[in-house]
């Protein structure tokens, strides 16, 4: 029996082992999980912020372009009355000789 309970506590020892080495995987894993999650959340932070930078500088420069156009003054004032346009002379109607049978 002494090499049956030999046996026995090496299949135990082993099993023990396994669990071990499981639990470790387990660990590492949740790690290394809990690592890219921070690395995507970091990206996603900068590229926000990075957006919101880009943005702001896009809504200054907008303002300085209407402050600048604001500035403006109009070059002659008031628009000109449209006035009607002279109508334009017809042209004469050419008559070829061939149409009226003058040769």
């Amino acid at each position: 029996m002494s090499v049956r309970d030999e046996e026995e506590k090496q299949l135990k020892a082993k099993k023990e082992t396994a669990k071990q080495i499981r639990d470790n995987n387990k660990i590492l894993n949740k790690k290394l999980a809990d690592e890219r999650r921070a690395g995507v959340e970091k990206r996603k932070e900068e590229k926000a912020r990075k957006k919101a930078e880009n943005n702001a500088k896009k809504e200054c420069k907008k303002q300085e372009r209407n402050a600048k156009k604001a500035v403006q003054q109009p070059q002659s004032g008031k628009r000109k009355a449209s006035s009607t346009s002279q109508p334009k002379a017809k042209h004469a109607q050419h008559v070829a000789d061939d149409a009226v049978g003058n040769r």
